[in-house]
């Protein structure tokens, strides 16, 4: 495949990501009233606003060169041929300030897209992050309702619990829902200790094939300190833009590798005081036990995914390792029961 129609392929499959609801159309025709004629369009956006029809398109120049005002120009006439509510113009190069000038006068977006997925449009990206860090000690008692008859063989798998008798979660999914979400850590960091009556609680427990009640006990914790980092990563790929007349540049999405990842989420990363823009990635880590274990609320400002030994259950990324398997596991055991 040639170059320039890689190139507006890339535009394509961005601009799909950024509309999906919108029909994105790569080498469309679209009709040209004027000169009564199909006008080969590189990129179309359609889409429905406020009940009517709107048409964005774009124009997509793998050059070696600068764009100059007669490309400016001669899009801009594509535009008012084709009825367009509005046009994108891209070049892998840039723009001459000429060319900048007018287009901004017409209207005109004005971008250049960069992409790892492919070397010959790739711009190196680091991506600021910021990470809260909040220690916590942790004390946990509880007791379950098991008959003295079923206690031969007795098999109980840490850390299993139930709400519902079906699905697994873990003691750090019973402190967000009922002490982090309801409280919210501010509260916590004041009050320096709670303390949760899991009698109060509609809990269960994973042993000997089965979930069963939980009667009794409590979880507790104890503040200990927070911190905030902030430090770069790079990601493995990633699509993104640079708008000339607003001079401003735009992550569209980007893969986050599991070692990238795992040293976000554990690392002992040096807070980097250079770090001044506004995180792409801001990430929450809690720690309990002289921070042996840490689990964490992650928030992307852009799409992404992450690549790895990882998958996701109920919509919470998992980590394909001895546990994950095993909870994954008992639910598929409980849900064969009923």
């Amino acid at each position: 495949m040639k170059a320039g129609k890689e190139y507006e392929l890339l535009i394509a499959n961005m601009y799909q990501s950024l509309e999906p609801n919108a029909l994105v159309t790569h080498d469309d025709h679209i009709f040209d009233d004027r000169g009564k004629i199909m006008r080969q369009i590189d990129v179309s956006i359609k889409y429905k606003f406020a009940g009517a029809d709107h048409l964005i398109i774009v124009q997509a120049k793998d050059h070696k060169h600068k764009a100059d005002i007669a490309i400016v120009d001669q899009f801009r006439q594509v535009i008012t041929d084709t009825k367009a509510n509005k046009g994108i113009l891209v070049c892998s190069n840039g723009f001459t300030k000429a060319a900048i000038t007018k287009a901004e006068s017409y209207g005109i977006e004005c971008l250049t897209v960069h992409s790892a997925i492919n070397k010959k449009w790739e711009t190196l990206l680091k991506i600021p992050v910021r990470k809260v860090i909040n220690e916590f000690g942790l004390n946990m008692n509880f007791t379950l309702a098991i008959p003295v008859n079923k206690m031969e063989g007795f098999n109980m798998p840490a850390d299993t619990f139930s709400y519902d008798k079906k699905n697994v979660v873990v003691i750090c999914d019973i402190i967000n829902d009922h002490i982090f979400g309801k409280l919210g850590w501010e509260y916590i960091k004041k009050q320096k200790n709670i303390r949760i009556d899991l009698s109060k609680i509609e809990l269960y427990h994973y042993a000997n094939s089965e979930m069963v009640p939980v009667t009794g006990g409590f979880i507790e914790i104890n503040y200990i300190k927070s911190s905030t980092k902030q430090f770069y990563i790079t990601p493995k790929n990633y699509i993104y833009s640079k708008d000339h007349i607003k001079d401003k540049g735009t992550l569209h999405n980007m893969t986050i590798t599991q070692d990238i990842l795992d040293n976000i989420v554990t690392g002992d990363n040096e807070n980097d005081k250079d770090v001044k823009e506004d995180p792409i990635i801001t990430l929450t880590t809690f720690g309990f036990n002289n921070m042996e274990t840490f689990f964490s609320n992650f928030s992307f400002n852009v799409k992404g995914e992450i690549e790895g030994d990882f998958f996701t259950k109920e919509n919470i990324l998992m980590k394909n390792d001895e546990r994950g398997r095993e909870v994954v596991q008992i639910e598929r055991i409980l849900k064969r029961g009923k």
